[in-house]
């Protein structure tokens, strides 16, 4: 019996995300024909090989008295195996990989299916009460796991949540105070249009139309940093398409700055007009309440000391 046994460096390599050319030098070139293509061919070699002396104490056998697909079934559970390819199980004492002078571990994964018509909370309840008297062994609850996932997303979102909703309202104050400092400013010249007959009303109106010009103008300058959002996306999937960039791996053991972006997702495929549209209708209703101090104040004014002030 032998192993492949890794050093101490080898054994921290990701060999399923890291280049192996950044690990080794190859210990085989050629060229080779794929598919009428011909491609380079490399290898590498990594870990040294490790004999193992052992004796055997035990040999198991299937029994007589099951049948061939109860037999299939046996062996699966017995050995983990898939599809009807049986390795070798090797059953040996805690003591042994350590005598062995083997850095591997010993690995043992225990599964429980629920069947219908039983919760997993009793489920838990049972097998934690079953682990309670066992040592050397630990357990994870997927449902437990999932739950602590879900609780910690809510919290992370209520926070962003919160962040939105005080941002809109500092914004939203500070757009009133802005309109209201500006009528003020402005109440001379109000003053005059209302000496040569425009009406409260009409006066309302304007100062209405006007100030829809913000949210409006909002809406329009929204769409340019979600346009190059969107065309930063499609470069970096037309890069990966095209073979310069990788879709998934370590450059210099750090992962690309493309992959951090979610590029896979179309900002422009989850009803932007409408999302827009409906914002911009909340923006115009908030406007038209925050316009609402301004009427008043104008409404409480008198023309002749509006015309009278120098400044407000």
């Amino acid at each position: 019996m032998s192993d492949v046994v890794l050093s101490e460096e080898e054994d921290t390599y990701h060999f399923y995300s890291m280049e192996l050319s950044e690990l080794a030098e190859p210990i085989l070139e050629k060229k080779t024909v794929d598919n009428g293509v011909e491609v380079n061919f490399t290898e590498y070699s990594f870990g040294h090989r490790k004999d193992i002396q052992t004796k055997i104490g035990a040999i198991v056998a299937v029994p007589e008295n099951r049948e061939a697909g109860e037999v299939q079934d046996w062996m699966q559970e017995l050995t983990y195996a898939k599809l009807g390819q049986y390795p070798v199980l090797v059953l040996c004492a805690e003591e042994a990989f350590a005598a062995w002078e083997l850095p591997d571990h010993l690995y043992m994964l225990v599964s429980a299916k629920v069947k219908d018509g039983y919760g997993v909370t009793q489920m838990d309840v049972a097998w934690y009460r079953m682990m309670s008297h066992a040592s050397g062994m630990s357990s994870s609850s997927v449902s437990e796991i999932k739950a602590e996932m879900k609780s910690a997303g809510y919290k992370v979102m209520c926070i962003y949540y919160v962040m939105i909703i005080l941002l809109m309202i500092v914004g939203m104050t500070a757009i009133g105070i802005s309109l209201y400092s500006r009528i003020r400013m402005s109440s001379s010249q109000i003053a005059s249009l209302r000496a040569i007959g425009m009406s409260l009303s009409q006066l309302t109106k304007w100062i209405i139309r006007q100030n829809m010009c913000y949210p409006l103008i909002g809406a329009v300058c929204a769409l340019v940093p979600v346009s190059m959002c969107e065309c930063l996306f499609h470069y970096i999937i037309y890069q990966i398409n095209k073979g310069d960039w990788f879709s998934s791996g370590l450059i210099k053991y750090r992962e690309p700055w493309y992959l951090q972006l979610p590029y896979w997702y179309s900002l422009f495929s989850h009803h932007p007009i409408l999302t827009l549209l409906v914002i911009t209708a909340i923006m115009m209703g908030l406007i038209v309440l925050v316009t609402l101090p301004q009427i008043a104040y104008i409404r409480r004014q008198r023309i002749v000391e509006d015309l009278e002030k120098v400044s407000f």
